[in-house]
């Protein structure tokens, strides 16, 4: 998997490859999941449907099929 740093001008909709990605300062970012850092993963399959998971450091998860918009998938609780 290619890994990739994003940031607020990062257009979470237009992400061309399947990878690992580094969040940065993307809580303003279109499309994205309105976390400020993080990590996402972008699963895009050759008949182009898309799969995005992130994750922040609060360890909320936000999940999107194609263009939808995020949601919350769950939240961890380590303690």
């Amino acid at each position: 998997m290619d890994r990739g740093n994003l940031d607020s001008n990062s257009d979470f909709n237009l992400l061309p490859d399947t990878g690992y990605y580094s969040m940065q300062r993307c809580e303003t970012s279109p499309n994205g999941p309105g976390f400020e850092w993080g990590v996402l993963v972008n699963i895009k399959t050759k008949a182009g449907y898309r799969l995005q998971i992130a994750a922040n450091n609060n360890k909320m998860i936000k999940i999107r099929l194609g263009d939808a918009s995020f949601r919350d998938w769950q939240t961890i609780s380590l303690t």
